[in-house]
């Protein structure tokens, strides 16, 4: 077998759990050989025989990772339904499999095995799938458009198999609870091997044994894993899960239905921001973990850190025991202390605190000291105000940590709230939503401990029982240092890449300069602002954004609730239930960043169809359907249709706009014939309207009629029946002054004006915004709300500019740099 990034059997903590060393296999990707073992994703094969890059995107080859993983599919499936693809990270691997990418055969290259074999003799085999990363398509899963294949209900929907979502099944399963446990991976337990235990804590080997053990064991929890929750509207979740049929993978999308729902989806690791920040063979310190622990995958045998936590350490110090050279560790952190630390000393490893990277590139051949490439890394200090940067250095893999950023993305869609931490430089959980509630990391919990008490605490909180406290052990930061803000590179006009927000497939960018008397220079495919890249962002793409100075961190939930949403119907084709649910009356108006966008003077109209259906907010209007591009656009849905009708509230811009006139409605890749029925003066007017009742489709006045409300739920534990389990009894009860939270609604939630009509439908692609008036960087905001923006980050570069070249950062919002105006 030829796995060159396959770590040996036998090595401490890396062996790779998931995988069967006995059972061998292999199976095809792109026309090549993949070799691997049961146990292995295509992911993970994929990498251990060398295929380190997922494709092209802003000129540069990016890094492959289990979170920019393409779709893939089996070669006969691809021109018959391109809706059976599936995700790299969640596709089992199986002896015998031919898969491709999407977009593989647009090569002419790739259609003849015998080429592909004459070029694999030549040129080697590639180390790329060479996938247009441009195209949204290849990185976006079919599934988010698809109806639900299965529903399942249940009393609780936990989101999350770590240790605070097993915690929270357990808690509801013991007192009689229906409990559907969803979970990513292909086992429970989440990171919290990667997090370890403080003194006094359970140690997280045991921990998680043991709560497998009681999930295993417990008939009212049903488990789903290799399962994805992408969506969530009010008690339903949207999946989509990967498993095996008659030895072959398959996709099924799943409606997840619950009164109640806990959202334990752990936490995000940033990403440091310079340029060259996902080049192929820069890793994120977590993901890099969690393939060494569960595939016992790791690419190079050299490799230099850049840490601005402790764990990077611990990383460090565990693979340079199974074999790998750690050149350097680096830290943006000026004097960090910790155990880690003082282990990492004792191996000899070289430390060098202060340093933050400056930027990384693809080796030449022949810089390295055997000759096969890699990557030049630098550094600067942030000590230094002139930023003076460190000598190039040479590695085969660059692992880097940002810090940490709770995954919000479902709370968002559920309409939670969120604030800005500026000490910590991270989005936090704010607000109520009802039937909601957060636990683990994702609720700002740090310690395993915590996390899995938390748990209980949320199922208690959704049935109306008393929270109990829940104590958040952390080592006194004389002995542990804290962790450091994302670092930020300082910009530089001789710096070359795309410095990314986040590891995600948003593929988010830091706004590009130009270079002073050189436009003509700059690609017509580089960004110029955050908002000219149309992707939905993800919550670590907000957090970097706010960092960085582009979107004011007052408005980080908006911003947040307006973009970090599935591109997607979220709704049963067909149902009865509108996808936007909130009435004009609530309807805020036209956005701010439509400002211009449709001329100076845009017109209210009901737009419906003779089709009877519910247009979602955000979809363009044309005058005809062979326009695609969205600068062309006559119009977009901004609410729902007036008076309960069908059909949508529509910002048009046309100056002949009368009733009858015709329009295409496009949404994604579907249009629609669509015409203008009713003129309105204002929003105001066209809530006057009274709501009359939701038609229901023929035949499905059954099925789809909205539930009847649900009887009051039974009492979680009764006060005079012991806990039904461990976890909420490990911690002591909240005093009696404390605030008790209302049971759970006894009904389906009030429709809410700003997160519903939000959630999970497809919002206007921002690059078509063209704003006539003053607008801010990011062209989201009027420039006379600026100001109260975050502090700057260590190492962001906030200063003026030199001789040298250094740009500094991007300016606040209201005061316009030459440099950054639109054109």
């Amino acid at each position: 077998m030829i796995s060159p990034n396959r770590m040996r059997p036998g090595l401490p903590h890396f062996a790779g759990e998931l995988i069967d060393r006995d059972k061998p296999l292999t199976f095809r990707l792109n026309g090549r050989d993949v070799y691997g073992f049961a146990g292995d994703t295509v992911l993970s094969a994929a990498i251990a025989s060398g295929i380190e890059s997922a494709g092209r995107h802003l000129g540069a080859e990016l890094a492959l990772g289990e979170r920019l993983a393409p779709l893939v599919i089996e070669r006969g499936q691809l021109r018959r339904d391109r809706a059976l693809a599936l995700p790299m990270n969640r596709t089992p691997a199986i002896s015998g499999l031919d898969l491709v990418t999407l977009d593989w055969q647009r090569h002419p290259l790739n259609r003849d095995p015998r080429l592909i074999r004459a070029r694999d003799w030549l040129l080697g085999a590639p180390r790329t799938l060479g996938v247009d990363l441009t195209d949204a398509a290849n990185l976006d899963g079919p599934w988010f458009d698809a109806g639900p294949e299965e529903k399942l209900e249940a009393d609780l929907v936990v989101v999350g198999g770590g240790v605070a979502g097993m915690g929270a099944a357990l808690t509801a399963a013991g007192a009689g609870h229906r409990v559907l446990l969803v979970e990513r991976r292909t086992r429970l337990g989440g990171d919290a091997r990667l997090f370890g235990a403080v003194e006094g804590e359970e140690a997280p080997d045991v921990l998680v044994s043991r709560l497998r053990s009681e999930i295993a064991a417990h008939a009212n929890v049903e488990v789903l894993l290799g399962t994805e929750a992408f969506a969530l509207y009010g008690g339903l979740v949207r999946a989509h899960r990967v498993g095996t049929r008659d030895g072959r993978p398959f996709g099924q999308t799943l409606a997840l239905r619950a009164r109640r729902i806990v959202l334990a989806p752990g936490s995000i690791e940033r990403l440091p921001v310079f340029p060259g920040n996902r080049a192929a063979g820069v890793v994120a310190m977590a993901s890099a973990f969690r393939l060494a622990q569960d595939f016992g995958v790791w690419v190079g045998r050299k490799a230099i850190f850049s840490a601005s936590t402790n764990l990077a350490y611990r990383l460090a110090r565990q693979v340079m025991e199974c074999g790998i050279e750690v050149q350097r560790m680096t830290d943006t952190r000026v004097n960090p202390q910790s155990r880690f630390i003082d282990f990492c000393k004792a191996l000899g490893i070289t430390m060098a605190p202060g340093l933050i990277p400056a930027w990384v590139r693809p080796a030449s051949r022949g810089m390295g000291a055997e000759g096969l490439g890699g990557l030049t890394v630098r550094f600067v200090a942030t000590h230094e105000e002139e930023g003076a940067e460190t000598a190039p250095r040479w590695t085969e893999r660059f692992v880097v940590s940002g810090g940490w950023q709770p995954d919000l993305g479902l709370w968002h869609m559920a309409g939670g709230g969120s604030r800005w931490a500026v000490e910590t430089a991270r989005l936090l959980p704010a607000g109520q939503v009802a039937g909601v509630a957060l636990a683990g990391a994702a609720a700002g919990y740090r310690s395993t401990g915590a996390c899995s008490l938390s748990g209980g605490v949320a199922v208690a909180q959704l049935f109306g029982r008393k929270r109990r406290e829940v104590i958040d052990r952390t080592v006194d930061a004389t002995y542990e240092s804290l962790d450091a803000v994302t670092p930020i590179a300082p910009r530089r006009r001789d710096h070359q890449g795309a410095a990314y927000l986040d590891h995600g497939g948003s593929l988010a960018v830091r706004p590009a300069i130009e270079r002073r008397g050189r436009r003509f220079l700059v690609s017509r495919d580089w960004p110029a602002l955050l908002a000219d890249q149309a992707r939905a962002l993800g919550v670590a793409d907000i957090a970097a954004a706010i960092q960085l100075g582009i979107i004011p961190a007052r408005d980080a939930m908006l911003v947040a609730q307006e973009r970090c949403v599935v591109a997607g119907n979220i709704t049963e084709p067909g149902s009865a239930i509108p996808a936007i649910l909130a009435s004009p009356r609530h309807a805020p108006g036209p956005p701010a960043f439509l400002a211009g966008r449709f001329g100076a003077r845009p017109t209210l109209w009901h737009v419906a169809s003779d089709e009877p259906r519910d247009f979602e907010e955000g979809s363009l209007l044309y005058l005809n359907s062979d326009v695609t591009d969205p600068a062309q656009a006559v119009g977009v849905i901004i609410a729902s249709a007036p008076g309960g009708k069908r059909g949508g509230l529509a910002v048009i811009g046309l100056e002949t706009a009368e009733a009858g006139g015709a329009v295409v409605l496009r949404d994604g890749s579907t249009t629609l014939p669509a015409r203008l029925v009713e003129h309105f003066e204002s929003m105001e007017a066209a809530a006057a309207l009274p709501l009359g009742p939701v038609p229901v489709p023929p035949g499905r006045e059954t099925t789809d009629a909205p539930p009847a409300p649900p009887a009051p739920p039974e009492p979680l534990n009764p006060p005079e029946a012991p806990a039904p389990t461990s976890i909420e009894d490990a911690a002591p009860p909240v005093p009696d002054e404390a605030p008790h939270l209302p049971p759970a609604p006894t009904s389906p939630p009030p429709a809410r004006a700003f997160p519903m009509v939000r959630v999970g439908v497809r919002l206007l692609p921002l690059a078509s915004v063209r704003p006539a008036v003053a607008l801010d960087l990011d062209g989201l905001f009027p420039a006379e709300s600026s100001g109260g923006g975050s502090e700057p980050a260590q190492g962001s570069g906030h200063g003026t500019a030199d001789d040298a070249g250094i740009i500094g950062p991007e300016p606040e919002l209201g005061h316009a740099d030459p440099e950054l105006e639109p054109r």
